[in-house]
């Protein structure tokens, strides 16, 4: 019965940390994206070959710290099969290759037929 409580109050905080990664705003301007990439082609060793621009931006921070922390938690839950639901069909793969983006970055903006790094 404990255990069971333990596993629904981490499920609970989990998913409130989730849903302040949607609603967190960032600074104009100065801002760090988490963003995950499609489903398909499925990413491959924790990497998309999809470009940034393709990619969900699942929230928005004022530091690339806050940023990865959400990153982190984010991955953990999608581990552990927290994360999926209706309203958030995140798969595990696409939060293992979730990156945070400078608002800045070019990457975000580049034209179709380019073909940099990601």
């Amino acid at each position: 019965m404990v255990r069971s409580l333990v596993s629904q109050a981490r499920r609970t905080v989990l998913g409130a940390s989730l849903v302040l990664v949607g609603v967190t705003p960032s600074i104009a301007g100065g801002g760090w994206y988490l963003m995950y990439p499609p489903v398909d082609p499925p990413p491959k060793d924790g990497r998309s070959i999809v470009p940034l621009r393709d990619w969900t931006t699942l929230g928005s921070f004022d530091s690339a710290n806050e940023c990865e922390v959400m990153r982190h938690v984010g991955t953990r839950m999608a581990e552990l099969n927290i994360v999926r639901s209706m309203e958030n069909p995140v798969r595990p793969e696409q939060m293992s290759a979730s990156l945070c983006i400078a608002s800045d970055d070019r990457r975000l903006h580049q034209a179709s037929d380019s073909r940099a790094p990601h």
